[in-house]
């Protein structure tokens, strides 16, 4: 039986996130986040989850989900960015990838590496 994540309009799992998570990420709207920041190649993000709560299954209402398996995924893509000066047009050439892979564009501060996302 595949069960669904929410009953009576909450979630049964509660994802509790980090604070990098809220400080780092920014909801994009369109059911994607998006990091604020870019990442050097072999770099990775911090952490952006605790763990996953369950309720208490002696309620009736969870008694359903006592034996449950529970799977959290992300799916994640990415795009190569030019930062360096030896790229031609670089802020161009971005802004063009930005909008072709996501949709969106962004402004990057190369000083501090910070992602502004519109």
């Amino acid at each position: 039986m595949l069960l669904s994540n929410q009953l009576s309009g909450k979630d049964v799992a509660t994802k509790n996130w980090t604070d990098s998570f809220s400080a780092d990420w920014q909801d994009g709207g369109d059911g994607w986040f998006y990091y604020k920041y870019v990442l050097p190649a072999g770099g990775s993000t911090a952490k952006i989850l605790n763990n996953v709560t369950f309720p208490d299954y002696m309620q009736e209402a969870y008694q359903n989900y006592g034996d449950a398996d529970y799977s959290l995924y992300f799916k994640v893509e990415m795009l190569q960015a030019s930062t360096g000066d030896a790229t031609l047009n670089k802020d161009t050439v971005n802004q063009e990838a930005l909008q072709t892979v996501f949709g969106k564009s962004a402004d990057v501060d190369y000083k501090t590496n910070a992602v502004t996302w519109q």
